[in-house]
């Protein structure tokens, strides 16, 4: 059976044989990219003009204006972030990134699957899926209390972590995701006349989302 980037190759020349350059391929990584452009130079037989191949990461941040960070410099972002909320109560450094990785990380997970942050960080009260906890019966018990104390302070520190990634144009995998589904619909911000997406598999909502939309 012939490898799957061959047949697109020759399906790519076939529906656009005149002017490759105004489509792009999304593909799963770098590394498919690299033998799409060899798989085209076979199929063409000489030189060619490529379609513009991105990764799907690649490809989220273009749409979104938004660049995905390191792990570490958004640790960092996010701790400045704390700082701004928590003030004298912040823990230093080295406490902080005892949890934070964690804490990105869900904080990315919930961007990518696009839920409503002001739903999502209620008050623990309000959710009746948790009156077996007695979070719905009555005055909360210390722990209950402290738990629904760092819930909130999460969701507010999700929000200001948001408006932090906004400003910088550097945010999460998940945040990228998000925005990216936020501008999908409108496709005239992109600069080419048809996009392929080929051996994409487990997506999240917000890049199967961005997907469905353009």
């Amino acid at each position: 059976m012939r490898p799957f980037l061959a047949r697109l190759s020759e399906l790519l020349l076939q529906r656009h044989p005149d002017d490759p350059r105004s489509i792009a391929v999304v593909l799963p990584g770098k590394r498919a990219g690299l033998h799409l452009r060899r798989y085209l130079a076979l199929a063409k037989g000489g030189p060619l003009w490529s379609p513009e191949i991105l990764d799907i990461g690649a490809f989220l941040q273009q749409l979104a204006g938004v660049e995905q960070g390191t792990t570490m410099e958004l640790l960092l972002q996010l701790f400045d972030t704390y700082r701004e909320l928590r003030g004298a109560q912040a823990e230093p450094l080295d406490r902080f990134l005892e949890w934070a990785p964690t804490t990105l990380r869900d904080l990315s997970e919930v961007d990518a699957h696009l839920i409503d942050l002001d739903r999502f960080y209620k008050d623990l009260r309000a959710y009746h899926e948790l009156e077996e906890w007695s979070f719905g019966l009555g005055d909360l018990s210390p722990l209950q209390e402290r738990t629904n104390q760092e819930w909130r302070a999460t969701g507010d520190l999700h929000r200001a972590f948001t408006a932090r990634m906004e400003k910088d144009r550097v945010g999460t995998s998940g945040f990228v995701a998000r925005k990216a589904a936020g501008v999908a619909g409108g496709s005239d911000i992109l600069p080419w006349t048809h996009i392929w997406f080929a051996g994409l598999n487990a997506l999240d909502p917000a890049t199967t989302r961005t997907i469905e939309l353009i």
